[in-house]
């Protein structure tokens, strides 16, 4: 389910990030767990559209992340690649940095910063 919410919020897909996040506030997953599988899925982004960007392909640039894109959301994800540009992603990355420290340092209730910044993310997608 992190997988299906960082996939939707990266396509823009808010129907299907309602739902992910729904079935993972269900299981009790923790927000930060939440925020920290969004932080791995835009850092790909950011380290394969920094190829693209360089002049690569972005099949290639997707082989050469360690580990390998999920053949399942290959072309997907190269679709995100081609969506969201290198600063957007640079944007989208501290916005997660800076909620997972709210979530630490604040009184606000973590669910609703989780949520708030994948809403945000998936919004930004566009």
């Amino acid at each position: 389910d992190m997988d299906s919410m960082v996939m939707a919020a990266g396509d823009g897909d808010q129907a299907a990030l309602d739902a992910a996040l729904r079935r993972l506030q269900a299981e009790a997953t923790a927000p930060v767990a939440l925020l920290r599988a969004a932080q791995r899925h835009f850092n790909r982004l950011l380290e394969t559209r920094a190829r693209v960007d360089g002049g690569m392909g972005v099949k290639d640039a997707m082989q050469k992340l360690q580990p390998r894109v999920f053949w399942k959301v290959e072309t997907a994800f190269a679709k995100q690649v081609q969506r969201w540009p290198y600063a957007r992603l640079l944007r989208a990355l501290a916005l997660l940095v800076e909620t997972e420290a709210l979530c630490k340092r604040t009184g606000i209730p973590d669910v609703t910063l989780c949520q708030q910044t994948m809403v945000t993310l998936a919004r930004g997608a566009g």
